[in-house]
Order: structure tokens, then C-alpha cells, then sequence
């Protein structure tokens, strides 16, 4: 038969994605069931919720610091969605018990949903069903139901919750989306079926019938989904919205959903807002907007929609350098320094100082802002990972900042450096075989082109931060040998010239 290995859902699953304290946090279930800490902020926000009226501003605000509420937004749009009836006592929640901790939702148990008990489940208005104030029993009791109830009466609250599903069944919950996850699964377990089904004697035609019923479920829940909440929240008609962006940039969607690279092509409440805001990646900036309504300008980088009739908005974006791109470069990488740790080292090879404050280094996944800090012109500047270690390790190098977030992969990585504005100043990438012993990856001269592999080597050792790198040295010194050497044949010619006609002109008087 087959078997899946999940993680259990206690302190050590949620210190592991989440980078906290497996010792230090709240952890409940169902009603205020403990699991782990103490349930005495979660009264507190309970309390809160009752004694305070959200309709104000400042208390949503407040509440905003007791819970994520866009975390409880995506728990409760997943239970309505999926009709997960099963989901009023079948909740856990947390949070850290650091000062700023907040209150957060843990989705499990959602196998009642997608129709496993009831054929035409795409139809049940499960808005209304997790939103009842009157149970008034199992499974969805007045408790489990009154946080999302007096979220509910904030109008902002209300707009994100609408928006946001209309973003989810244009996305994540859209009908393709869905039937294609779905063949996924199948295509993953098929193969083992007829094993499982003979040990555990259960029937295929019962299995192919309730993969039916999901399929069912996944292309018809999204009109229906539109239908209970346009009737709740008293909004328009559909309308077709497309929403893309362009290479080198991300379109946010109410501050939450982004697009990068790809587009929204989905259906939106008439009348219900919809704010749209440009983000160029580095390297890139933004150029202006495609489609607005009339009336908006194109120029500016956010905009707050009603859409009342379709549109097709594009956010354009062009690639942007930095005119320090040909003179501040990488220009020795220690990846593997036992002593002082990892480091970047920079090099201006132009003739005016450049003030990288506030610049960025990032790799793939980290990124570093500079703190205040000017290269002068043919100057080095090291970043390192430990400032500590590497001055200790280095002790006369005082060109350096720290501490850099992230470490530097000895066989494989790319680095990117962008000015404060995000445009573009230089970037290395490499792959090497692996090594035990301490290198650093040296480019050979500061005019070649860094991004050129051939043109960085291999050295074995410490490195040399805030000093020309061993090639450079060695060439520069080699070519000032011969050009001493050119200049003192020259003068011994000259002096054995001007003897000789000494000579010669000491014989002629003589």
C-alpha cells in the first residue's frame, strides 16, 4: 500500500520554517486546546477583538501587531474555496513569544473538502457557512467563526478578503490551474493503485469516481466562489482584467500578489478597488504603464483601480548600468578563508572617488546594503562576512565594512552589484572544482573583463584584501624591471658616448 511521511505540526515543523525559537513560542489548537507555551496572549487578542471597535483606524492598526492578518486572510479564503466543513475546530495557530510575535494559522486536516461527502459541494455557499454567527454547534460553534465575523466589519479588511479571491481564482485557484495539479497527483500515485487497492481490498471504480468529483469541483467552484461573494459584499459584475509585466520587472496587486514575468489574466468585481504597483528589479527601471484608463498617468509607478469595464495593463521596464559599471568591479572573491571568514573584495579602477552608500551586493537568495562607505580612485574596498574575524585576521587592512549577511559558496555562485537606484555595476559568476585547502579567486589585471572566467585564477592562500592582487603585481613589477633596465642601458651608452669623445677629443689637441 502506499504511505506518505509528513511533518508533524509542533514547535520543532514551526522553528524550522519559520526561524524561531522552538523553546520561546505559543502553539494551540481548537478552541484553546495547548499544545505549547501559554494561552494567555491569545486570550488577550480575544479580548481585544471584543472590547474594540475595528471600524476605527487606529484599533485595526493595533491589531494588525496582535495578528497576521493577511496569514488569517489565506487560511480562511483556503477553507471557503476548498468547502472544507470539517474546519471550525480543526485549526492551529501560534506565535512567537519575542515582543513583536503575532498570531498566525497552520492549514491541516483539510480532507473533507472538495467534495469528499456531498457530490454537488461546488454549489454550498461556504462564505455564509464560516461566517454564521449561530452555529451553534459542531462544526462550525460562534467561536470558531467570530474572528473572521469582526474582521468583517472592517471596510479595509473587507476589500483585501474580496480582492484577494479574486486574485486566487484568477491564479492559484483558476480552473486550469486546478485540473492540471490535480492529473499531477494522478499521473504521481497511479502506478501504485493496483497494489493498493488489492491489499486494502478497496475499488477503483470508488477512486476514479472521486477523482471525477474533484475534477468537477475544481471547474465549477470558482463561478460559484464569484457568485457568494459578490452577493455578500453587494458587488458588480465580472470583469475580464489582464494585468502583466514586462522583462526586468513585477507587478504587486493590492500589495500582496506579484506578478514577475508572466500575467494575470482573470475576472475582477466591477467597483471593487484594485491597486496596482510597478517594482523594477535590479538592473532595471521602471518605464511607464500600457493600457491605464484615461485620465491616469502612465509615468507614475502606483495606481488605485475601480475597474468597471475590461482591461489589458502592462507594466514596461528597460535595463538600466550604472556609469560606474566600467570602473568599480569584483575584484578578488575569498570564499574559503578559515581565519577571516568570507570577503569581497572591490576594486575602482577609474580616477574619481564613488560613494557606494546604501549600493547592494546579493547573490541569489541574500542581499547586503552597503553601509556608508567611498572608494577612492585606484582603491580597494573588502566586505566582509565578520568584520571582527577579518580584521583580526588581517590587522593592517583598514579598508573594510561588515558585516555581510550571507556566506559565499566555495564551488559554485554568482554575485551582482547595483547602485542605491537598483541599476546595474557589475556581476561574476563562477563554478569550481571542489578543494579543502583556503583560495581566493584573483581576477588577473583590472582592465579585463571580469565576466570572463579565463580571466581569473586560482590562488592558494589567504588572498591579499586592500592590495593589488599577485598577477597584477608581478606584471607591474616586471614591466617596471624592463623599463629600468631599458632606461639604464640607455645611460650607460650615452656615458660611454660622451667618454669616447672626451677621448677623441683629448688625441686631436694632442
Amino acid at each position: 500500500g502506499m504511505y506518505n511521511i509528513r511533518e508533524k505540526i509542533n514547535r520543532y515543523f514551526i522553528a524550522d520554517h519559520h526561524r524561531v525559537d522552538k523553546d520561546s513560542l505559543d502553539l494551540l489548537e481548537h478552541r484553546m486546546s495547548l499544545k505549547q507555551g501559554s494561552t494567555v496572549e491569545y486570550r488577550k487578542l480575544l479580548s481585544f477583538l471584543r472590547t474594540h471597535d475595528l471600524t476605527q483606524p487606529e484599533a485595526y492598526a493595533r491589531l494588525q501587531t496582535l495578528m497576521d492578518v493577511s496569514n488569517f486572510i489565506d487560511h480562511q479564503l483556503t477553507q471557503i474555496y476548498i468547502d472544507n466543513r470539517d474546519a471550525g475546530g480543526n485549526i492551529r495557530f501560534w506565535r512567537s513569544q519575542e515582543p513583536d510575535g503575532r498570531w498566525r494559522w497552520i492549514l491541516y486536516d483539510t480532507d473533507w473538502g472538495f467534495a469528499l461527502h456531498d457530490p454537488k459541494a461546488w454549489l454550498f455557499n461556504s462564505l455564509a457557512f464560516h461566517t454564521r454567527p449561530d452555529g451553534p454547534h459542531w462544526p462550525n460553534p460562534p467561536w470558531s467563526t467570530f474572528i473572521l465575523r469582526k474582521l468583517l466589519d472592517q471596510e479595509a479588511f473587507r476589500t483585501e478578503f474580496a480582492g484577494r479571491m479574486a486574485i486566487y481564482l484568477s491564479t492559484c485557484f483558476r480552473e486550469e490551474t486546478v485540473e492540471a495539479r490535480l492529473d499531477s497527483l494522478i499521473r504521481l500515485y497511479g502506478p501504485e493503485l493496483p497494489r493498493h487497492f488489492k491489499r486494502w481490498r478497496l475499488s477503483e471504480s470508488r477512486w476514479v469516481a472521486h477523482t471525477n468529483r474533484m475534477r468537477e469541483f475544481g471547474k465549477k467552484r470558482p463561478e460559484a466562489i464569484r457568485r457568494f461573494f459578490r452577493e455578500a459584499f453587494e458587488l458588480g459584475p465580472d470583469v475580464q482584467t489582464d494585468i502583466s509585466a514586462a522583462g526586468g520587472g513585477r507587478v504587486l496587486i493590492n500589495g500582496h500578489h506579484t506578478l514577475e514575468n508572466e500575467e494575470l489574466c482573470g475576472i475582477w468585481f466591477a467597483g471593487l478597488p484594485m491597486s496596482i504597483k510597478a517594482d523594477a528589479l535590479p538592473g532595471h527601471r521602471f518605464i511607464g504603464w500600457d493600457g491605464l484608463p484615461a485620465g491616469l498617468n502612465p509615468t507614475l509607478k502606483e495606481h488605485t483601480l475601480i475597474p468597471t469595464e475590461p482591461m489589458d495593463i502592462r507594466a514596461v521596464f528597460e535595463p538600466w548600468i550604472h556609469p560606474a559599471s566600467e570602473t568599480l568591479i569584483f575584484n578578488e572573491i575569498s570564499c574559503y578563508d578559515t581565519g577571516a571568514e568570507d570577503w569581497i573584495e572591490l576594486y575602482n579602477n577609474g580616477e574619481t572617488a564613488i560613494d557606494v552608500s546604501g549600493w547592494i551586493i546579493a547573490d541569489y537568495s541574500h542581499q547586503f546594503t552597503m553601509p556608508q562607505a567611498v572608494i577612492p580612485p585606484s582603491s580597494y574596498l573588502v566586505v566582509c562576512h565578520d568584520a571582527a574575524a577579518f580584521a583580526q585576521a588581517y590587522p593592517r587592512e583598514y579598508q573594510f565594512v561588515g558585516n555581510l549577511g550571507f556566506g559565499i559558496n566555495k564551488y559554485s555562485e554568482c554575485l551582482w552589484m547595483y547602485s542605491k537606484e537598483g541599476a546595474f555595476v557589475d556581476s561574476f559568476c563562477y563554478r569550481i572544482q571542489p578543494t579543502d585547502s583556503a583560495f581566493t579567486l584573483s581576477l588577473l589585471l583590472p582592465e579585463l573583463d571580469n565576466s570572463k572566467p579565463e580571466n581569473w585564477e586560482i590562488r592558494s592562500g589567504p588572498g591579499s584584501p586592500n592590495s593589488a592582487n599577485p598577477f597584477y603585481y608581478q606584471t607591474t613589477i616586471r614591466k617596471q624591471q624592463q623599463r629600468w633596465m631599458r632606461t639604464g642601458a640607455g645611460i650607460g651608452m650615452l656615458l660611454s658616448a660622451g667618454f669616447l669623445w672626451f677621448r677623441l677629443r683629448a688625441s686631436s689637441r694632442l
